[in-house]
This record gives C-alpha cells, structure tokens and sequence, in this order.
C-alpha cells in the first residue's frame, strides 16, 4: 500500500539528531518511527498517514477525546472519509510544526478541516487568508462560507464587498451559488449598490439556477416557487413602467392579480392613491447615493515611487458639511516588482514578505488614531479597502493609508517597491512625496474640501450619504466633545 513519507533534511537523519524540538516533530510528521496510529483514506488508494496520538491530542481537543477520552478508540487504524489526504496531510504538518501555506485552491477544505478537529489557530488563519482575499469575484462564495462556519466578521465584510459592488457581483458565477438565508440577507440590505431592474435579473438567473441545480424544468412556476417570497424584496414600484412592462410581466413570475395591480399603480400613481401590499417596498436603498471619487481627477500627475522610510503613506486631509460615510477606497496596484520577489503568497511558516496595508483615521480633535483597516494582503494588482467608516462634521479628518511590506516572522519593515519618480527635500531629509492642492467638491449633494499629501496610492475613494434616520447619539457627542477641546493646531 502507499504511504505518505516524512520529509528528511540533510542535517538531520533522525529526531534526536535535531537542534531544535521543532525540527524533530517535523521529522516525526507522517513517519512510523514511534507512531501508533495509521489514518487510512479509502476514497484515494486506501493511502496510509502514520501519525503520534500524543502530539495530537496536545494540540486538538476532538483528538484528545479521540484518543484518552471515556471511550477512546482502541483501533490502530482510523479512516478518514471527510477529508483528502493532501488536506489532511498539511493538517498533521501543521500539528507538528506550526507551519502552513495557505492558497486559494486549499483554504476552504483546509478551514473545514481546522473546524472539525478544533484546531482554532489554523481556523483564525484560514479567516484572515479569507478577508485579504475578497473581491468581486469570489465574494459571494465566501459569503457562504463565512455564513456557513459562524464567522461573522467575514460575512460582514463579504456582504459589504457584494454591497458595494452589486452591479459586478450580480453577473459572477458565485451569486447564483449563494443559499436561500444568504440571498435573503443581500436583497433584503438597505445599502445594495445596483438598481432596482438589475436586482430583478439577478433573482431571476439565480432562481433558474436553483431549478437546474434540483434537476427541475426552468419554468415561470418553479422559479415563482423556489423565489417564494424572496420576490417581495424586489422593489417594483420603483420600477419605470417601461421596465416593469418588458422585464417584469414578460418573466411571467407575477400572477395576473400583481400584474394588473402594478400596472394600476404606474398608471394612476399621480391621479389618484393607488395601495400596494405592504410586502413590496416603495423605500429607495442608500446603495444607490455613493459617489466615486477619482484621486487622478485631483492630482495633476501619477505618483507611485520608492520612499527611503520603512513604508510608502498617503494622507487625505478631509472636511465635510454633513456627515459622510466612506464606503471603498482602492488602491493603486503596484508598478515595480523587486526582483525575485514578483510572487508574494501567504506562508505562515516560511521567512517570507508580506504586503501590509493600513488605514488610520485621525480626528483633529478627537485622540487616539483610530486604526480602520488592517490588512495583512496588498494585491500587486491593487486591491479594494472596503469601509464603513463614518466622517463626522467637525472638525478636518485625516485619513493616513499606509502600505508596507512586513516579515511575519520578525516584524521588518520594508519599503514597497514603488518606482521611483522624483524626489524633494525637507528638513526630515530627502522624502518623495506630492502634495494636491485643497479641492471643495460637491460630493452627494454637500460641500467637501479635500488635500492629499505623501505618495500616490489611492484610485479611487467610494462615499455615502447618511439618512438622517441612521444618525444616532454618537454622532452629536463627537461633535460636543470636539467643540468642548477646542482644534488643534497640529
């Protein structure tokens, strides 16, 4: 029978040659010498993993129940029919070792794994690979995922990526895997970027996708049957008439009741009152308010360049007339690759870089810094910062965006490889940086001054109007306490 064989160095033959305890369990893993239990995996050739019942009871509590619990499991041999072998090899390499490396093809069985043999570590980790990796593409699925193994702060910041970007996400694959409690939630959401029309065609191709995913016809009754009422969350009646006419009617999802129920509503909305079932909202979303700023628009040319400090920075100096919500702000990708260094991954056991980024917002007024973003993967080819962040009136805010490149294992700093443009000089020594004038703008219907200093990073800034029913108390009492300290003059 196969068996997976442990990895050998050519320092050490054997554990108790090793240096380091580390270096003898990795040695240890997936090797007979001293183990007594085989994992067999019938569905791949019935292959063998030899592993150690007292490593792994002292790093998992399901194992250790497994092993010395009250009934422990008296076979020599355990099958595993969950998960793959390669999974569940870079399981036991992480029991002994610590050491894992995490891509978008293993994460998802790899996060399974860590949450059915309680290994919370290696689940934080998949978690965090997972937040660094949302994008219009694969946010939806997850979405599932996050919704699926109790991460809530993963779900939230999928959810809010499908916000922002609804329009694109409708048309991934991933949106039509989305489950029924998950679809719910993204209609339901008060803050959906996309009109109501596109909404409309979204539901519709997802519902044609639930029947062929239950082997059913993709007729106008079993899609009205599986949308159920997930259809009440389309907002028809702030459909044109036109749309309503050759989208809603032609899909033949409404019943002749609805149907000539909307038609009365479009038609002598203005003449005379015309009721629609309470199910049907009539409510605008907030979603449809954002503005997207372009940073080029401000700045009279593209600076992205080497800084001789330990990270490149960009501040935007903002002032607004009504409060405001930052919703995304994407960055620039990343012009110039260092040599040999083009292929960043996530490796928690490797002595490798990573990409940083993070955004602080600071109050002129208001202290500390607040730290909003922190991510631990900046996309070469640029990547979304999805926000939530609220601006208050008064006074500036100054949001720092800070990119640098940081060793996991010991915590250097290094430069980005930014290319390098120009340079000035100042009394702090030779910094490139580049300072845009300050801009007033009308930005959702309000007066917005707006500078930015330091490298160029940013693309794009996404913000949001506040309705005036979501201002809460905090609010007021930010405003209070700045106007009670007074401004700073720094």
């Amino acid at each position: 029978m196969a068996t997976v064989e442990a990895q050998t160095t050519e320092d050490c033959l054997c554990p108790q040659d090793c240096k380091s305890m580390n270096e003898s369990l990795s040695l240890l893993c997936c090797s007979y010498d001293m183990s007594d239990v085989v994992f067999t995996f019938p569905g791949e050739s019935n292959q063998r993993l030899p592993a150690h019942k007292f490593v792994l009871a002292v790093r998992s509590s399901v194992f250790k129940a497994m092993f010395f619990g009250n009934l422990p499991e008296k076979s020599p041999e355990i099958s595993v029919t969950d998960v793959p072998l390669e999974i569940f090899t870079a399981l036991m390499r992480y029991i002994y070792t610590d050491g894992v490396h995490l891509d978008g093809n293993n994460v998802t069985p790899m996060l399974h794994a860590a949450t059915k043999y309680a290994l919370t570590d290696l689940a934080k980790q998949c978690e965090r690979y997972l937040e660094c990796a949302i994008d219009v593409d694969n946010a939806c699925v997850i979405y599932n995922q996050a919704t699926f193994f109790g991460m809530h702060e993963l779900a939230k910041m999928a959810l809010l990526c499908i916000e922002i970007n609804a329009k694109e996400v409708f048309g991934t694959e991933g949106f039509d895997t989305l489950v029924r409690e998950n679809i719910w939630t993204v209609l339901k959401s008060e803050r959906l970027k996309a009109n109501e029309i596109d909404i409309f065609h979204a539901i519709v191709k997802w519902a044609k996708n639930q029947c062929e995913m239950q082997n059913l016809e993709s007729s106008c009754e079993n899609q009205r049957k599986i949308l159920g009422d997930l259809l009440n969350l389309i907002r028809i009646p702030l459909l044109t008439l036109d749309e309503y006419s050759k989208v809603v009617v032609k899909s033949g999802l409404l019943t002749a009741e609805e149907q000539l129920m909307f038609y009365k509503y479009f038609t002598l909305k203005d003449e005379e009152h015309i009721e629609i079932p309470a199910l049907f909202s009539c409510e605008s979303r907030d979603g449809l308010l954002p503005f997207s700023l372009d940073v080029n628009d401000l700045l009279a040319s593209h600076v992205g360049q080497k800084t001789i400090e330990s990270f490149c920075f960009e501040t935007l100096n903002i002032t607004t007339k009504v409060p405001l919500r930052i919703r995304q702000i994407i960055l620039l990708p990343i012009p110039e690759f260092m040599s040999g260094q083009s292929n960043i991954d996530y490796d928690a056991s490797n002595d490798c870089l990573h990409n940083s980024v993070s955004v602080v917002v600071k109050n002129t007024i208001v202290e500390p810094p607040k730290i909003i973003h922190q991510g631990d993967n900046y996309p070469l080819k640029g990547g979304n910062i999805r926000l939530d962040y609220l601006l208050s009136v008064y006074p500036e805010n100054r949001l720092k965006i800070s990119v640098a490149r940081i060793c996991h294992n010991c915590g250097i700093l290094h430069s980005p490889p930014y290319k390098k443009i120009n340079m000035i000089s100042s009394r702090y020594g030779n910094r490139m940086t580049q300072r845009a004038p300050l801009k007033s703008l009308s930005i959702c219907d309000t007066q917005v001054d707006i500078s930015f200093m330091g490298q160029h990073l940013i693309h794009t800034i996404s913000f949001e109007k506040v309705p005036q029913s979501s201002l809460d108390s905090s609010i007021e009492s930010l405003t209070q306490s700045c106007q009670s300290v007074g401004v700073d003059e720094n």
